[in-house]
């Protein structure tokens, strides 16, 4: 499992190392996600077989109605990102999710260490 959470987070889902793209980074993020939420499985019991409504409905009907419908969709994580969307629109949702992730960050504050060291590489303008 870590090595292909490491292959995920270095690489994405296009393989482009050479590559860094914020927009691309959240789909990247959402898609190990989702695969993540998939590879930890699910709980198989009596219930989520469903096997009474299987032989209740019989081989000729749908046992998959609205009451055993809720316990498949508990499992279904969506991927947050459709194909069928436009690639503008997938654009300007991943860019939303960065401004407002931008907009939330609070930079940590430094250490005297770090402020020493910074301090001897920056001109004093450059430094709040």
């Amino acid at each position: 499992m870590r090595i292909f959470e490491t292959e995920i987070a270095a690489f994405g889902i296009e393989d482009s190392l050479n590559t860094i793209n914020y927009n691309k980074y959240i789909l990247d993020e959402a898609l190990h996600s989702t695969i993540r939420h998939y590879l930890g499985g699910f709980e198989v019991n009596a219930v989520t077989l469903m096997l009474d409504a299987i032989k209740k409905a019989g081989c000729t009907d749908n046992y998959i109605n609205m009451s055993n419908l809720r316990l498949i969709r508990k499992h279904y994580y969506p991927y947050p990102f459709k194909n069928t969307d436009r690639e503008q629109d997938i654009l300007e949702e991943t860019s939303a999710i960065i401004d407002e992730r931008l907009e939330n960050y609070v930079a940590p504050s430094l250490t005297h260490a770090q402020q020493k060291r910074i301090e001897g590489y920056l001109p004093k303008a450059f430094i709040d």
